[in-house]
């Protein structure tokens, strides 16, 4: 399981991990948590802006994240908990985030620049169960050893936990935005015009029968139904 591997030695405790990069380049010099996937997203505007050479196995990883080169343009789509001195994973509830999709805010929504946007993410807890949150948390957490639902992640970890993971740059939400709505256009108009060609057709055919003019009304409601689809793409 993934906590399982989070939990590799060395993982857990902050002792010599000063931030997640440490943490990864760790797990990958110990052969855990080795598939790319985890660390990157494809959908993260971060990850196809990066300039750097993507890595393509778990030792370029290694080699990517060496602490001794700033590693930090690295755009790793988790956040992830760097608990106090000495804790292990059985010190923990079982509902503890170990790790999350980046850009999580304190009212428990995702930012623009986090990999998915305000679509939101994905937790990693101690008892090894990973949950997918569609837009927000709404109180799905639990307070650290208490019964008491919370959105804050914060509120969720042991007091003393750090909190590591890549700082995008401030164009990162807009870029974000307009990746996603790109994407979202290029999946919205060919389906989208599979379901309107025959009714336009359709649409066509019955006005023709009644004697009417098929061009002027299927033009009309072409150029109404392109303004909503572009109208509804600005605001996602």
């Amino acid at each position: 399981m993934l906590a399982d591997e989070m939990a590799h030695p060395g993982v857990l405790s902050s002792d010599n991990l000063s931030d997640i990069y440490a943490l990864v380049a760790q797990l990958a010099r110990d052969g855990a948590m080795t598939d790319l996937g985890i660390w990157f997203s494809k959908q993260d505007p971060a990850f196809d802006l990066w300039r750097q050479d993507k890595p393509t196995s778990w030792w370029q990883l290694a080699t990517i994240l060496n602490p001794t080169t700033d590693s930090s343009s690295a755009p790793l789509a988790l956040a992830v908990a760097l608990f106090p001195s000495g804790m292990s994973l059985k010190d923990l509830p079982a509902k503890t985030p170990l790790a999350w999709t980046r850009g999580l805010e304190p009212a428990g929504t995702w930012r623009d620049d986090s990999p998915y946007g305000d679509w939101g993410g994905f937790i990693v807890y101690a008892d090894g169960s990973l949950v997918q949150i569609s837009r927000a948390i709404h109180g799905k957490l639990v307070k650290f050893d208490t019964t008491e639902p919370t959105s804050n992640i914060a509120q969720a970890l042991p007091p003393g936990t750090r909190v590591s993971e890549y700082k995008p740059p401030p164009d990162m939400a807009a870029k974000g935005r307009a990746s996603r709505r790109a994407v979202w256009v290029a999946d919205a108009v060919p389906v989208g015009g599979a379901i309107l060609l025959p009714i336009f057709i359709l649409t066509g055919i019955v006005l023709h029968r009644r004697g009417g003019n098929p061009a002027i009304v299927t033009c009309i409601t072409a150029a109404c139904i392109c303004l909503a689809v572009l109208l509804f793409g600005m605001l996602v």
